[in-house]
Parts: C-alpha cells; sequence; structure tokens
C-alpha cells in the first residue's frame, strides 16, 4: 500500500525516506490520484535508493509522477550499501538530480572498460564513498583496476563488519586484510561508482 507511505510523509513533514527501486516503481505504478489527494511532498530531502539495483527510468517515471505533489526531482538520491558494511558505502550528491549514462553492454559483459555508447545499458551512479569508507575494483587476482575497467567491488572502512556470527570460513571468504569483498561488480567513472 504504497499510498500509506506517501500519506505518512505528506502528514509529518519527513524530510528522508528510504526504499528500494521496486517501492519507488510500485509506488508509481500503483498510487491512485483519490489516495494521496492533499499529499504534499515538498519536505521530502532525501529519498534514498538502495538495497538492489537502481533502475533510470524506474527512477525518472517516480519522479514524473510526484512533482506534481512537491516531489524535487534532486531528493531522489541512488546510494550503495550492504548489511556488511552497517549499510552505508556510497552516497549520490543531496543537491542534484539523479546522474545515469549509457554504456556499451558488450563491454560491460566481457569485464572490459566501461565505454560511453548511445544505444548501451543505461547505468545510474550511486555516487562517492562516504567519509572513512574506502571503495576500490579489482580484478580476479585482487589487484585494484584504473577508473573505468569492470571488476569486483571491495569496501573497507570503520563500519566494516568484524565477521560472520560463528562462521568463521564464511568470514574468511569475505574479508581479507580489511577489505570485504561485496560480491558485486562494477566500476569507477568521473569518481563515481557505477
Amino acid at each position: 500500500r504504497p499510498a500509506v507511505w506517501l500519506r505518512a510523509l505528506s502528514t509529518f513533514g519527513a524530510t528522508i525516506s528510504v526504499a528500494p527501486n521496486f517501492g519507488y516503481g510500485l509506488a508509481a505504478e500503483k498510487v491512485k490520484e483519490e489516495q494521496i489527494e492533499g499529499v504534499d511532498l515538498s519536505s521530502w530531502r532525501v529519498a534514498l535508493c538502495g538495497a538492489e539495483p537502481v533502475v533510470p527510468r524506474v527512477m525518472r517515471r517516480f519522479i514524473d509522477r510526484f512533482t506534481p505533489y512537491g516531489l524535487r526531482p534532486e531528493a531522489l538520491t541512488p546510494v550503495y550499501g550492504m548489511s556488511e558494511a552497517t549499510l552505508a558505502v556510497t552516497f549520490s550528491d543531496l543537491r542534484s538530480p539523479f546522474v545515469s549514462r549509457c554504456f556499451d553492454r558488450e563491454a560491460l559483459s566481457r569485464d572490459e572498460r566501461a565505454v560511453e555508447a548511445a544505444d548501451g545499458i543505461e547505468l545510474v551512479s550511486v555516487g562517492r564513498p562516504i567519509a572513512g569508507t574506502e571503495v576500490r575494483v579489482v580484478d580476479g587476482n585482487g589487484v585494484e583496476l584504473e577508473e573505468g575497467s569492470v571488476g569486483d567491488v571491495f569496501v573497507r572502512g570503520p563500519s566494516i563488519m568484524d565477521g560472520y556470527f560463528n562462521r568463521p570460513e564464511a568470514t574468511r571468504e569475505a574479508i581479507e586484510d580489511g577489505w570485504l569483498d561485496t560480491g558485486d561488480r562494477g566500476f569507477f567513472d568521473a569518481g563515481e561508482l557505477f
């Protein structure tokens, strides 16, 4: 019942709320006009979107659908995080609309360089590492790759877990020298993680 979420944001003048990409898509698709009559989303300053891949068309659809209710386009903020990092790893700029670009799908699937292509797959930047957190992209041998190269995403910082409870083998597989292997693939472009 995504209309309840939007009505609560309006009623309480909420400034920050979080949802996965699916939640934004569901709201844009399912909320009927009569369910949100009188809703004012102008107090919503930070609409974090993470926990799963962020899809640009879903973000645009949500913005288009709820801008008439006071939603500021720059409120939608793609982020990257995970439980093992006590959540936050990267944040997009909170003052600007989200950034997306199209990249050659074949080059990405072959783990090559991320090459911009007008007819490629559109990806959303999830921003830059938060203060005190380091993110690097490495090859299969753990060698850090240069910007624009596709590889495995590793994270290190003060909020990274010490290990999995009573699972030392899983911990050894996930953490090496303080670096957490996220299990995700990505690349940096202009200092932002995609």
